[in-house]
């Protein structure tokens, strides 16, 4: 638009979008290599670069930008159907198409969330010959069954509480975590996050054991994270003083509008 293009602006937001696998409604995915297969057959960029229009920044790992212990080079998994369809070979599966009928659940209000899914169906059906139905609910609904762990697979984002690796990394892949609901378990993951919890925020040597943790994660594939997301706003040559932060703009004490 020749006026309203150029006064929309895209605001990182410490939140990472991510399809998550539950093995407790879908037990194949207790099977490492199928939840690896899975996450080598989608491609993250190009949901970035096409289905979101550039929008959205590829996750580089579980910890969005923002947020201490924030890397670029975390062990996200790589885009890779070839390998992908050997990964289900060896787990059982050289014909995906035998494999029982996989459901990927969203929101059903979310026209973004509706794209990244489809695509995501494309990707799995071209790539691996897995036909996947989409399955969009209601919010309330979706969060019910979410929470009851009847989701086999799922798109979903998680945004920062606060912001440190702990409320990314101890609380939602931890045995324990009170956000785990992948039902998710990796002892030397809740071992570095037992030690990690307990010592003083900053202390480089804390960041290094929630970093070796997180690659774990990438690497068990419990999630397939997408991308860190932006917010986009509005915002009239009018508004001065707006003050940012990763959780939004502060409040607006300190902003005028002009004639």
């Amino acid at each position: 638009d020749p006026v309203y293009g150029s006064r929309l602006h895209a605001f990182p937001r410490p939140a990472t979008a991510y399809i998550a696998f539950n093995a407790k409604a879908y037990p194949l995915f207790q099977n490492r290599n199928v939840r690896r297969a899975i996450a080598m057959a989608v491609d993250a960029n190009e949901i970035c670069s096409k289905t979101l229009g550039g929008l959205e920044t590829v996750a580089t790992g579980i910890i969005p930008e923002g947020v201490l212990g924030h890397r670029t080079s975390a062990s996200t998994i790589a885009f890779d159907p070839v390998q992908a369809r050997k990964l289900l070979a060896q787990a059982g599966f050289p014909n995906p198409s035998k494999m029982p009928p996989l459901d990927l659940y969203l929101r059903a209000e979310r026209e973004d969330t509706r794209l990244v899914a489809e695509a995501t169906q494309g990707y799995l059906e071209k790539n691996l010959g897995i036909r996947v139905t989409l399955k969009p609910l209601e919010w309330t609904t979706f969060l019910d069954k979410r929470n009851r762990h009847e989701l086999p697979m799922y798109l979903l984002d998680w945004t920062a509480d606060y912001l440190d690796p702990q409320n990314f990394i101890s609380l939602l892949f931890a045995t324990n975590g009170g956000g785990n609901r992948q039902g998710y378990s990796n002892p030397q993951v809740d071992r570095l996050c037992a030690k990690a919890d307990e010592m003083p925020q900053k202390d480089p040597k804390r960041l290094e054991l929630y970093a070796r943790a997180e690659d774990l994660i990438l690497e068990d594939a419990p999630w397939i994270p997408l991308y860190f997301e932006s917010d986009l706003e509005l915002i009239s040559p009018r508004i001065k003083g707006l003050r940012e932060s990763v959780f939004g703009h502060l409040p607006h004490t300190k902003v005028s509008l002009e004639n």
